[in-house]
């Protein structure tokens, strides 16, 4: 099973993914998960000063999971054949699978990269309330309805706004469904992350789309 995120330029949403995994194989002792993102192995550059000598990018493919709530690597042979259980390349994911099974007790990370990744975990869950922001809002009626039913959709709604151009501004010459004559002040919750792309943005609305 997997899944994908896409956390924008809001960095911490991607440590509270780690956070949330984290915990569940904490909380589900037979689930080894792991995680990456586009710059591959990011918890490795979070723990780099810690890392050991013989651990790089070319040779740290499957190597990297969280088994029982705590962060795993499978090492490599000292010697060609010194252990018997570990390959001699980096693993397919089934034998990092009968690695972690069998051998958990070796394969368990060094307690300063450890430390290191739940530095930058730290908080959480407490740490998600401080990083909302509340603004009010003179939007639609309708729009106001739809984000009362479905709030999640403010994110989608910001990213499209933020990362918009001359083709997307197309659909705002004339607005049919949210017209302006029905906007209401309400109160909005974002991200920190998503309210700083919104204020950074200039933009004067199509004069015919009644929005001024």
């Amino acid at each position: 099973m997997f899944g994908v995120t896409k956390f924008g330029d809001n960095i911490e949403d991607e440590w509270f993914i780690v956070y949330v995994i984290k915990q569940i194989t904490k909380e589900f002792p037979e689930l080894v998960a792991r995680i990456e993102d586009n710059d591959g192995e990011f918890l490795l550059i979070e723990a780099a000063d810690f890392l050991p000598k013989w651990l790089d990018p070319d040779n740290s493919t499957n190597r990297v999971f969280f088994h029982h709530g705590e962060l795993c690597i499978i090492p490599a042979p000292r010697k060609p054949g010194a252990e018997s259980w570990l390959p001699t390349t980096p693993p397919t994911i089934p034998q990092a699978l009968n690695i972690i099974t069998a051998h958990s007790e070796k394969i368990l990370a060094s307690e300063s990269i450890r430390a290191a990744v739940n530095r930058r975990i730290r908080g959480y869950p407490e740490k998600i309330q401080a990083s909302l922001h509340r603004a009010h809002c003179f939007l639609p009626a309708g729009i106001v309805a739809v984000l009362k039913r479905r709030p999640r959709l403010v994110a989608a709604a910001v990213q499209a706004f933020y990362l918009r151009d001359p083709i997307d501004l197309r659909a705002c010459r004339v607005f049919k469904t949210f017209l302006p004559e029905t906007r209401i002040m309400t109160s909005v919750t974002f991200t920190k992350c998503l309210y700083a792309q919104l204020v950074q943005q200039r933009f004067v609305p199509d004069r015919r789309s009644g929005y001024r």
